[in-house]
């Protein structure tokens, strides 16, 4: 099993045509590269309520940025709102396992995020990824869970982009079978 800092490209896709390209996103991966056996990730602590705030929210439309100095592609080819929104999840809990209307950018302020994900969407397991204070990352909105392991609150900000007009709330999801 690899074990140690990853740091690797990644794709997100917001509605059905758009793209969010981040160059490398830094972060410590945990998961059976081969598939032939799966690991189950570390206990997930206690679901606890999230305290979320909204801090902005903004219509974008359809758009498309590409910068080839850093590599970074945004793309949404349908209405699309981008809404900004900064969370709290308390000592040793979790935010139970959901997923999202559209995908996001998350920056970690505060503490260590564990995510918690079905590897490959293959039903063969979980792979966890942790973020440190003052990293960030991308993700879709598929099934997942945060995790704060540690003694003190995570706070961490999120850029969600969501087809216009939609929620960027946790939608609840059934765990994933192996997780």
């Amino acid at each position: 099993m690899g074990h140690g800092n990853a740091v690797r490209p990644r794709v997100v896709a917001v509605g059905a045509g758009a793209v969010l390209t981040c160059a490398l996103v830094p972060g410590t991966a945990h998961a059976d590269p081969d598939h032939s056996d799966w690991m189950r990730p570390a206990p997930i602590p206690p679901v606890a309520a999230v305290a979320s705030e909204p801090l902005a929210r903004g219509a974008a439309g359809e758009f498309a940025i590409q910068d080839r100095e850093t590599g970074v592609r945004v793309a949404a080819t349908e209405p699309t709102d981008v809404v900004l929104v900064r969370a709290t999840l308390p000592p040793e809990s979790s935010t139970g396992w959901h997923r999202h209307a559209g995908p996001s950018v998350v920056v970690v302020n505060s503490g260590t995020l564990r995510m918690v994900a079905p590897q490959h969407g293959d039903g063969h397991g979980c792979s966890e990824e942790t973020f440190a204070s003052g990293t960030a990352f991308a993700h879709p909105s598929s099934t997942h869970t945060f995790a704060n392991d540690g003694p003190e609150p995570l706070v961490f900000s999120i850029v969600y982009f969501v087809p216009e007009g939609a929620s960027p709330a946790p939608i609840p999801a059934d765990p994933p079978h192996g997780c």
